[in-house]
């Protein structure tokens, strides 16, 4: 996909996430999910990404390494699993320089963000099932927000594919 079918993407999925946060807040413990969800769409559209924790502990941006290697081993006792999984979740795509569902409530002022790459999103998945988080968000909403997200995600890969087949028959 080129830059420009990526920012278009990002702009929907980020008008979408502002809704469902106003409707069933889910920046409210349902970001890990929702970062899941939009990290597998990226997946199947081949788009890199990265997974960015917000997070207000002493932690050191260079410390994003071992934060990764807890996540692939499946480590439940550090960081950002267990009682310890973070403040906020979201994805962002270095390409365009641009996050999915950020948060505004995280200001830089008292919480940091770590960029994890290399992560997918089976590795997202986990953290969510094995993580604790705000029981302000009900989740009986996953499924409504999975399918809302992966509509989006389709009407891309549809395109995607619609405009190579064309490039091929050039």
């Amino acid at each position: 996909m080129c830059s420009e079918e990526i920012l278009r993407l990002v702009t929907d999925i980020n008008k979408v996430c502002k809704k469902l946060d106003y409707k069933w807040n889910i920046n409210s413990g349902g970001c890990c999910f929702v970062s899941r969800v939009i990290a597998e769409g990226l997946e199947r559209l081949k788009i890199k990404y990265k997974l960015v924790l917000y997070y207000y502990s002493d932690m050191t941006d260079d410390c994003a390494s071992e934060v990764r290697r807890s996540i692939k081993e499946r480590n439940v006792h550090t960081f950002p699993n267990g009682d310890d999984t973070g403040s906020h979740y979201a994805i962002y795509i270095p390409k365009i320089k641009a996050f999915l569902n950020k948060s505004n409530r995280y200001s830089k002022e008292y919480y940091r963000q770590m960029f994890v790459s290399r992560v997918n999103f089976s590795d997202l998945e986990w953290i969510y099932n094995t993580g604790s988080w705000n029981d302000v968000y009900d989740t009986r909403y996953n499924n409504p927000i999975r399918k809302r997200l992966n509509s989006i995600f389709n009407k891309y890969e549809k395109e995607f594919n619609r405009n190579k087949l064309g490039d091929e028959m050039l």
